[in-house]
């Protein structure tokens, strides 16, 4: 489409393109102005080689710009009512969201779902429009891009898994029956199991109308979660018009393998939320659907790389059709459908990844190797396509006229620019424009925050990649993690890219930080490290726990050193803890620290430093109390520098120090009997003690240690006693409850009598 509002000449830039696209291109050219002879020049030019018949449909002339937007764009662009929302509300009928009510809400971190989602737009299509929709969005969903929901309003598009059913029977129970104001339902999967497929298709059952208005609920999707903002966004979707809260459905919430941090925050956001906000009869507010990836349990209920009789059945059938309808280069090229077909075939994935990587050229292998690694570790990963633009080189213009055969090069838009303008500012054509066809069917493009990124189309793929790239290219994971970090440390040197590469930044520290959810027998909890950590600390046939060791510190130190990421130096200081290397731990959390100061997780992980030497030390008969005592001071200081910071409800930091100073009483008590005891309570001054060094004064009844221990005990105990929040995410109300009392118990067994509890 051109906009003409001048004279068109020959000598204007603009002209050559629009006589090129009116001789290659007419059915796909419009050109209009309010003055027809602002168009005679061109169209005198073309007529000899176009009919009238066609000349008419690309020129619009003649109208006021007000009549043109209204009698010539709008038909061409149709204003439909797809772009508005419809939400059911509590007396049985809907409401209308306009995007102009959306964008004053400011909705901007959850995308609610209408209920007669893609209804209207389709509805408002020709024929040709929506066969291309139709056809559009099955080969991107089947290739591996994430399921939209034009996948749900074409229904044969997706497999109704086996596992639906019960996970919709769960939903219907949580809101029939649910005790709480928020209720939480968890669905595991493996990565590439088709997790978030099945969280979807649950959110696209409650949320459209099939008549019934009992059964429809307003639901959203979480893109993001900001402290407070992200729950307000759901109230205000919940209350939306809505006058009666008392009646008003629970809002259905779909959070997609978003960050174990992230998901703490909005659950506890949306339990003070719906305290202060929800219904006045304790109805349910929300029902928060978590989808997250889990590799290791073994429960029935996840979701597993594997289909049923009856889903390999469908994809049979849809197999058949699908050959009917499209060529054998379209049905290759849907990978993740493929895979899927046959049943997550490890052998059929490998031979299909080896057969695209042998068409891969010049760089791109290496390209695919940095997204192999990063996928197989983090499947939710994706780049900045400008990131790889060093690695497999870009193209710019040096000519001063684009010719046709530029444009159909560049197969995207350039823009509308003059010979002046390219000269000062050329064109820049990224690797992505002309990668080869074996490349474009490895990756996927998406969109985050506004931005265009890429990624391999499958964590499967990802893996198979990497074996792939692992024996062509004589490479282990240690080498391929030390390429991705120059690749990085090479970004950072270029500073006009600074957000692309802050970005590249927090993807590579996440593969060293981020610990998986685990599903286990009693209960949830994270993975010991990360995932590639724990690949890379795996002892080999031919090398030493130490040689383990020495590999994967020397990584995570050299991540550090680009980084200068924190977190990355605090799991640096785990493993090194795990590997009772002491002094590396302290070298590391030390480092943590000059970065951020402020961050009470680092001083809780310094005081773990101590406190698991000064467990391996009690074991050791040897071991002199006074080295003991000062390991104990060591830890403690540092669990109450991590109170200082943290938050008061926040109760691990406390229960540390508590532990830690009973511990070493306890171990004490066992070895001196009652004369220890009569010395901690200060009833005698015997020397042996004090010779304990400072560390055992501190410790005496009525003394500062001693004191705050005390005061700590009282303070776990009260807001255990409000909260019923357990010490840790691994562990239950009933374990904390019991621990609360065992410590009560082992204090007054040491301290006769608290002086601290009678001031």
């Amino acid at each position: 489409m051109i906009l003409v509002f001048d004279t068109l000449t020959k000598l204007d830039p603009l002209y050559q393109l629009a006589s090129e696209c009116c001789s290659w291109f007419p059915e796909n050219t419009v050109i209009i102005s309010d003055i027809d002879e602002n168009l005679a020049q061109l169209r005198s030019d073309i007529q000899p080689i176009l009919e009238q018949e066609k000349q008419n449909a690309i020129f619009f002339s003649g109208l006021t710009w007000s009549n043109i937007v209204n009698d010539v764009l709008l038909p061409i662009f149709p204003s439909i009512s797809g772009n508005v929302i419809q939400l059911p509300i509590s007396f049985g009928t809907f409401i209308t969201m306009t995007p102009k009510e959306l964008k004053d809400k400011q909705l901007s971190d959850i995308e609610p779902i209408s209920c007669d989602e893609c209804k209207s737009t389709f509805g408002a299509m020709d024929d040709c429009k929506q066969n291309e929709t139709c056809d559009k969005e099955e080969q991107s969903f089947y290739k591996g891009n994430k399921v939209s929901w034009w996948n749900f309003y074409f229904e044969i598009q997706v497999c109704k898994r086996d596992v639906f059913d019960k996970f919709r029977t769960k939903i219907e129970k949580k809101i029939r029956e649910g005790t709480k104001r928020v209720e939480i339902l968890k669905i595991f999967h493996q990565p590439g199991a088709g997790g978030t497929t099945l969280g979807r298709h649950l959110l696209w059952h409650f949320s459209q109308f099939k008549g019934d208005f009992s059964n429809l609920f307003r639901c959203c999707l979480v893109n993001n979660v900001v402290e407070r903002d992200t729950t307000e966004q759901i109230l205000e979707l919940w209350s939306f018009k809505d006058d009666d809260k008392d009646k008003r459905n629970p809002v259905i919430v779909l959070a997609d393998n978003i960050p174990e941090e992230s998901l703490a925050i909005l659950c506890d956001n949306l339990d003070t939320l719906s305290y202060h906000n929800g219904s006045t009869l304790e109805n349910l507010f929300c029902l928060l659907v978590v989808v997250t990836r889990n590799m290791t349990s073994k429960e029935d209920s996840i979701l597993r790389q594997a289909l049923s009789k009856r889903e390999k059945m469908w994809f049979k059938k849809r197999s058949k059709n699908l050959e009917e309808t499209k060529s054998k280069q379209q049905i290759d090229s849907m990978i993740a459908f493929n895979v899927m077909k046959e049943d997550f075939n490890p052998e059929y994935i490998l031979q299909t990844t080896k057969r695209i990587m042998c068409g891969l050229k010049g760089n791109e292998i290496k390209l695919v190797q940095h997204l192999s690694v990063t996928n197989t570790y983090d499947a939710d990963a994706s780049f900045a396509p400008e990131v790889f633009d060093k690695l497999i080189g870009m193209e710019r213009s040096t000519i001063t006229k684009w010719t046709m055969n530029d444009l159909l090069k560049v197969g995207g838009p350039v823009g509308l620019s003059g010979a002046q303008r390219r000269n000062i500012i050329p064109f820049r054509q990224t690797w992505n424009v002309s990668s080869s066809e074996s490349l474009e069917l490895l990756i996927k493009h998406s969109v985050v925050d506004n931005r265009n990124r890429v990624s391999l189309v499958s964590p499967l793929i990802a893996k198979a990649s990497l074996e792939f790239i692992k024996e062509k290219e004589q490479l282990d994971l240690e080498k391929i993690i030390y390429e991705l970090l120059a690749l990085l440390e090479e970004r950072q040197k270029d500073s006009r890219e600074a957000y692309s590469t802050g970005k590249f930044n927090g993807v590579v520290c996440n593969l060293f930080n981020y610990r998986h959810r685990q599903k286990r027998p009693f209960g949830e909890g994270k993975s010991t490290f990360s995932n590639l950590v724990t690949d890379l600390s795996d002892v080999r046939s031919w090398e030493t726990s130490k040689d383990a060791f020495d590999r994967t510190d020397k990584l995570m130190n050299r991540c550090f050193q680009i980084t200068r990421d924190p977190y990355v130096g605090q799991q640096r200081a785990r493993f090194c803890i795990h590997f009772h290397q002491y002094v590396h731990a302290e070298e590391a959390i030390k480092m943590a620290l000059k970065e951020s100061d402020k961050v009470p997780i680092l001083y809780d992980t310094f005081g773990q430093i101590y406190r698991t030497q000064l467990i391996s030390s009690m074991k050791d008969a040897n071991v002199e109390p006074k080295q003991l005592l000062t390991l104990a001071c060591k830890a403690i200081e540092k669990f109450q520098d991590a109170q200082r910071l943290g938050k008061l409800d926040d109760l691990s930091f406390y229960e540390m120090e508590i532990s830690v100073g009973l511990s070493v009483l306890e171990h004490l008590r066992n070895r001196y009997k009652e004369p220890f005891v009569n010395f901690i309570n200060g009833l005698s001054s015997v020397g042996k003690f004090v010779e304990f060094g400072p560390g055992m004064e501190k410790f005496v009844n009525g003394n500062d240690l001693q004191c705050h221990i005390s005061k700590s005990l009282r303070h776990v105990e009260d807001v255990f006693t409000m909260t019923k929040r357990p010490f840790h995410e691994r562990s239950t109300f009933a374990d904390t409850e019991r621990r609360v009392r065992e410590m009560r118990i082992k204090f007054q067994r040491i301290y006769k009598a608290d002086s601290s509890a009678i001031e």
